[in-house]
Protein backbone atom coordinates (compact mmCIF):
# COMPACT_ATOMS: atom_id res chain seq x y z
CA UNK A 1 0.00 0.00 0.00
CA UNK A 2 1.78 3.70 -1.18
CA UNK A 3 2.66 5.42 1.80
CA UNK A 4 0.31 8.60 2.54
CA UNK A 5 2.67 11.79 3.03
CA UNK A 6 0.15 14.12 4.00
CA UNK A 7 1.32 16.95 6.72
CA UNK A 8 -1.59 18.93 6.51
CA UNK A 9 -0.06 22.41 5.34
CA UNK A 10 0.20 23.41 1.82
CA UNK A 11 3.63 23.58 1.07
CA UNK A 12 4.82 20.50 2.99
CA UNK A 13 2.74 17.33 1.78
CA UNK A 14 4.41 17.02 -1.67
CA UNK A 15 7.10 14.28 -0.79
CA UNK A 16 10.96 14.13 -2.98
CA UNK A 17 10.77 12.20 -5.70
CA UNK A 18 14.14 10.47 -7.18
CA UNK A 19 14.65 13.31 -9.52
CA UNK A 20 14.74 15.61 -7.29
CA UNK A 21 17.56 13.08 -5.40
CA UNK A 22 19.32 12.47 -8.30
CA UNK A 23 20.01 16.41 -8.79
CA UNK A 24 20.24 17.02 -5.20
CA UNK A 25 23.34 14.36 -5.15
CA UNK A 26 24.25 16.00 -8.57
CA UNK A 27 24.95 18.98 -7.06
CA UNK A 28 26.70 17.26 -4.13
CA UNK A 29 28.64 15.64 -5.95
CA UNK A 30 29.84 18.70 -8.46
CA UNK A 31 30.43 20.44 -4.72
CA UNK A 32 33.17 17.78 -3.60
CA UNK A 33 35.06 17.51 -7.20
CA UNK A 34 34.68 21.42 -7.65
CA UNK A 35 36.54 21.44 -3.64
CA UNK A 36 38.34 18.54 -4.19
CA UNK A 37 36.64 16.49 -1.83
CA UNK A 38 36.95 12.34 -1.86
CA UNK A 39 34.52 11.13 -4.40
CA UNK A 40 35.10 7.74 -2.63
CA UNK A 41 31.63 6.06 -2.68
CA UNK A 42 32.47 5.36 1.21
CA UNK A 43 32.97 8.30 1.92
CA UNK A 44 29.84 9.84 0.17
CA UNK A 45 27.61 7.39 2.23
CA UNK A 46 29.26 9.02 5.82
CA UNK A 47 29.00 12.47 4.32
CA UNK A 48 25.50 12.66 2.86
CA UNK A 49 24.20 10.09 5.26
CA UNK A 50 22.57 8.49 2.42
CA UNK A 51 21.81 4.41 2.92
CA UNK A 52 23.98 2.67 1.10
CA UNK A 53 20.84 0.64 -1.55
CA UNK A 54 19.50 3.77 -2.31
CA UNK A 55 23.13 5.64 -3.13
CA UNK A 56 23.48 2.95 -5.55
CA UNK A 57 20.09 3.22 -7.05
CA UNK A 58 20.76 7.02 -7.61
CA UNK A 59 24.03 6.38 -9.45
CA UNK A 60 22.65 3.86 -11.57
CA UNK A 61 19.79 6.63 -12.82
CA UNK A 62 23.47 9.46 -12.82
CA UNK A 63 25.04 7.05 -15.18
CA UNK A 64 22.03 6.53 -17.66
CA UNK A 65 21.50 10.26 -17.96
CA UNK A 66 25.41 10.68 -18.88
CA UNK A 67 25.97 12.58 -15.06
CA UNK A 68 28.63 10.25 -14.35
CA UNK A 69 31.14 7.76 -15.80
CA UNK A 70 30.83 4.18 -14.88
CA UNK A 71 32.09 3.48 -11.07
CA UNK A 72 35.97 2.52 -10.78
CA UNK A 73 36.78 -0.66 -9.57
CA UNK A 74 38.24 1.92 -6.25
CA UNK A 75 35.04 2.37 -5.77
CA UNK A 76 35.75 6.82 -6.61
CA UNK A 77 33.04 8.44 -8.49
CA UNK A 78 33.98 10.56 -12.09
CA UNK A 79 31.96 13.26 -13.19
CA UNK A 80 31.47 13.40 -16.80
CA UNK A 81 32.14 16.68 -18.31
CA UNK A 82 27.77 17.25 -19.17
CA UNK A 83 27.86 15.79 -15.29
CA UNK A 84 29.64 19.10 -14.06
CA UNK A 85 27.93 21.40 -16.43
CA UNK A 86 24.85 20.10 -14.79
CA UNK A 87 25.79 20.56 -11.60
CA UNK A 88 26.74 23.72 -11.78
CA UNK A 89 23.37 25.19 -13.13
CA UNK A 90 22.20 22.93 -9.81
CA UNK A 91 23.92 24.63 -7.37
CA UNK A 92 23.98 28.56 -9.25
CA UNK A 93 20.21 27.22 -9.11
CA UNK A 94 20.34 26.99 -5.28
CA UNK A 95 21.80 29.29 -4.57
CA UNK A 96 19.88 31.96 -6.58
CA UNK A 97 16.67 30.49 -5.09
CA UNK A 98 18.18 30.97 -1.81
CA UNK A 99 18.94 34.55 -1.88
CA UNK A 100 15.48 35.61 -3.48
CA UNK A 101 13.36 33.90 -0.43
CA UNK A 102 15.59 35.51 2.32
CA UNK A 103 15.48 39.07 0.34
CA UNK A 104 11.49 38.42 -0.52
CA UNK A 105 10.54 36.80 2.94
CA UNK A 106 12.89 37.51 5.92
CA UNK A 107 13.76 33.57 5.62
CA UNK A 108 16.60 32.45 7.58
CA UNK A 109 19.61 30.77 5.63
CA UNK A 110 18.47 27.52 6.36
CA UNK A 111 15.13 27.63 5.94
CA UNK A 112 15.47 29.20 2.73
CA UNK A 113 18.50 26.77 1.56
CA UNK A 114 15.87 24.13 2.25
CA UNK A 115 12.72 25.91 -0.13
CA UNK A 116 15.33 26.77 -2.74
CA UNK A 117 16.24 22.61 -2.86
CA UNK A 118 12.36 21.88 -3.88
CA UNK A 119 11.75 25.03 -6.03
CA UNK A 120 15.39 24.39 -8.07
CA UNK A 121 13.89 21.46 -9.66
CA UNK A 122 10.93 22.75 -11.35
CA UNK A 123 11.41 26.10 -12.55
CA UNK A 124 12.51 26.99 -15.39
CA UNK A 125 15.21 28.99 -17.18
CA UNK A 126 13.11 31.65 -17.90
CA UNK A 127 12.28 32.04 -14.26
CA UNK A 128 15.72 31.55 -12.35
CA UNK A 129 17.32 33.79 -15.35
CA UNK A 130 14.62 36.81 -13.79
CA UNK A 131 15.86 36.13 -10.36
CA UNK A 132 19.49 36.11 -11.20
CA UNK A 133 18.85 39.66 -12.90
CA UNK A 134 16.92 41.04 -10.04
CA UNK A 135 19.31 40.08 -7.55
CA UNK A 136 22.31 41.23 -9.95
CA UNK A 137 20.71 44.75 -10.85
CA UNK A 138 17.29 45.05 -9.41
CA UNK A 139 15.65 44.40 -13.28
CA UNK A 140 11.94 43.52 -12.97
CA UNK A 141 9.16 42.62 -15.20
CA UNK A 142 5.66 44.23 -16.22
CA UNK A 143 3.58 41.17 -15.38
CA UNK A 144 0.11 40.12 -15.99
CA UNK A 145 -2.20 38.44 -13.72
CA UNK A 146 -5.46 37.09 -14.28
CA UNK A 147 -8.38 35.23 -12.21
CA UNK A 148 -6.91 37.38 -9.13
CA UNK A 149 -8.65 38.50 -5.61
CA UNK A 150 -6.76 41.50 -4.94
CA UNK A 151 -6.81 40.82 -1.14
CA UNK A 152 -3.58 39.00 -1.80
CA UNK A 153 -2.39 42.66 -2.46
CA UNK A 154 -4.25 45.39 -0.54
CA UNK A 155 -5.48 45.37 2.90
CA UNK A 156 -8.58 45.03 4.15
CA UNK A 157 -10.73 48.45 3.19
CA UNK A 158 -11.99 51.06 0.31
CA UNK A 159 -9.58 52.63 -2.37
CA UNK A 160 -10.77 55.37 -4.83
CA UNK A 161 -10.44 54.01 -8.47
CA UNK A 162 -10.52 55.97 -11.84
CA UNK A 163 -12.35 53.96 -14.70
CA UNK A 164 -12.83 53.94 -17.92
CA UNK A 165 -14.96 52.16 -20.56
CA UNK A 166 -14.18 51.93 -24.43
CA UNK A 167 -15.24 50.89 -27.44
CA UNK A 168 -13.94 47.39 -28.55
CA UNK A 169 -13.00 47.90 -32.64
CA UNK A 170 -11.81 51.08 -32.03
CA UNK A 171 -7.57 50.62 -30.37
CA UNK A 172 -5.65 53.78 -32.03
CA UNK A 173 -6.69 56.05 -30.95
CA UNK A 174 -9.37 54.04 -28.13
CA UNK A 175 -12.25 56.02 -28.21
CA UNK A 176 -14.67 56.39 -25.02
CA UNK A 177 -17.82 54.08 -25.53
CA UNK A 178 -21.18 55.94 -25.72
CA UNK A 179 -22.67 53.78 -22.40
CA UNK A 180 -19.70 55.97 -20.36
CA UNK A 181 -22.02 58.58 -20.17
CA UNK A 182 -24.33 56.53 -17.58
CA UNK A 183 -21.37 56.34 -15.63
CA UNK A 184 -19.18 58.30 -13.36
CA UNK A 185 -15.26 58.78 -13.99
CA UNK A 186 -14.65 57.30 -10.41
CA UNK A 187 -15.30 53.94 -8.16
CA UNK A 188 -14.62 52.66 -5.32
CA UNK A 189 -12.43 49.64 -4.98
CA UNK A 190 -13.43 47.14 -1.61
CA UNK A 191 -11.75 44.75 0.22
CA UNK A 192 -13.32 42.69 2.52
CA UNK A 193 -12.78 39.16 4.29
CA UNK A 194 -14.29 37.52 1.76
CA UNK A 195 -13.58 39.08 -1.63
CA UNK A 196 -12.95 41.94 -3.11
CA UNK A 197 -15.18 44.12 -5.66
CA UNK A 198 -15.27 47.06 -7.53
CA UNK A 199 -18.45 49.48 -7.30
CA UNK A 200 -19.11 50.18 -10.68
CA UNK A 201 -21.48 54.18 -10.04
CA UNK A 202 -23.72 55.14 -12.13
CA UNK A 203 -24.78 58.46 -12.72
CA UNK A 204 -27.76 58.35 -14.91
CA UNK A 205 -30.53 55.57 -14.79
CA UNK A 206 -30.84 53.21 -16.89
CA UNK A 207 -33.30 50.29 -17.71
CA UNK A 208 -30.56 47.62 -18.16
CA UNK A 209 -28.40 45.36 -16.51
CA UNK A 210 -24.64 45.17 -16.48
CA UNK A 211 -23.13 41.83 -17.39
CA UNK A 212 -19.15 40.81 -17.33
CA UNK A 213 -17.28 38.01 -18.59
CA UNK A 214 -15.45 35.68 -16.42
CA UNK A 215 -13.79 32.53 -17.53
CA UNK A 216 -15.63 32.07 -21.02
CA UNK A 217 -19.03 33.27 -19.15
CA UNK A 218 -21.48 35.93 -18.93
CA UNK A 219 -22.24 36.76 -15.47
CA UNK A 220 -24.88 39.50 -14.33
CA UNK A 221 -23.30 41.96 -12.03
CA UNK A 222 -24.67 42.37 -9.12
CA UNK A 223 -26.99 45.44 -8.26
CA UNK A 224 -26.49 47.92 -5.79
CA UNK A 225 -27.93 51.44 -4.97
CA UNK A 226 -26.87 53.97 -7.78
CA UNK A 227 -24.73 51.15 -9.46
CA UNK A 228 -23.13 47.56 -9.56
CA UNK A 229 -20.28 45.91 -8.15
CA UNK A 230 -18.04 42.97 -10.19
CA UNK A 231 -15.61 40.53 -8.74
CA UNK A 232 -11.77 41.89 -8.95
CA UNK A 233 -11.40 38.34 -10.38
CA UNK A 234 -12.98 39.40 -13.78
CA UNK A 235 -10.62 41.48 -14.28
CA UNK A 236 -6.43 40.82 -16.25
CA UNK A 237 -4.10 43.19 -14.25
CA UNK A 238 -1.37 44.73 -15.37
CA UNK A 239 1.39 45.83 -12.99
CA UNK A 240 3.69 47.92 -14.51
CA UNK A 241 7.49 48.70 -13.05
CA UNK A 242 7.74 52.39 -14.18
CA UNK A 243 4.43 53.37 -12.13
CA UNK A 244 3.16 52.36 -9.04
CA UNK A 245 -0.55 52.35 -10.89
CA UNK A 246 -1.96 48.92 -11.91
CA UNK A 247 -4.44 48.50 -14.51
CA UNK A 248 -7.22 46.10 -15.01
CA UNK A 249 -9.28 45.36 -17.77
CA UNK A 250 -12.18 43.20 -17.81
CA UNK A 251 -15.33 42.69 -20.83
CA UNK A 252 -18.64 44.47 -19.66
CA UNK A 253 -21.44 44.79 -21.61
CA UNK A 254 -24.54 47.15 -20.54
CA UNK A 255 -27.95 44.63 -21.81
CA UNK A 256 -30.96 43.85 -21.27
CA UNK A 257 -31.45 40.60 -18.26
CA UNK A 258 -32.97 37.71 -20.05
CA UNK A 259 -30.45 37.27 -22.56
CA UNK A 260 -26.62 37.37 -22.90
CA UNK A 261 -25.15 40.43 -24.77
CA UNK A 262 -24.18 40.31 -28.46
CA UNK A 263 -20.74 41.05 -29.71
CA UNK A 264 -22.25 44.40 -30.65
CA UNK A 265 -22.97 45.20 -27.14
CA UNK A 266 -19.13 44.26 -25.30
CA UNK A 267 -16.77 46.95 -24.11
CA UNK A 268 -14.11 47.33 -22.38
CA UNK A 269 -14.25 48.15 -18.83
CA UNK A 270 -10.55 49.83 -17.47
CA UNK A 271 -9.82 50.29 -13.66
CA UNK A 272 -6.63 52.46 -12.76
CA UNK A 273 -5.95 51.75 -8.58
Amino acid sequence: MEKDHFVGQIGQNVPRNNEEKEEDLLEALYERWRTGKSMLVADIIVDLKIKRRELSMLLRRMQQHGYLVEALRSGTLELTDFGRVQGAECMSRHQYLTQFLQLVSGMGLQEAQESACRMEHVMNAQGIRGISDFLKYGDVYDRIIENFDLRAMYELGSYPVCIGLYCMDKRSPRVLAEEFDLLEDETTLEVNDRRSWFHIRRQKETAEALWYLEKQEWTLADEEKKGWRIPTDAFTFTISTGTPVMDGTAIVALAGRKHRPKASQCRELNVHI
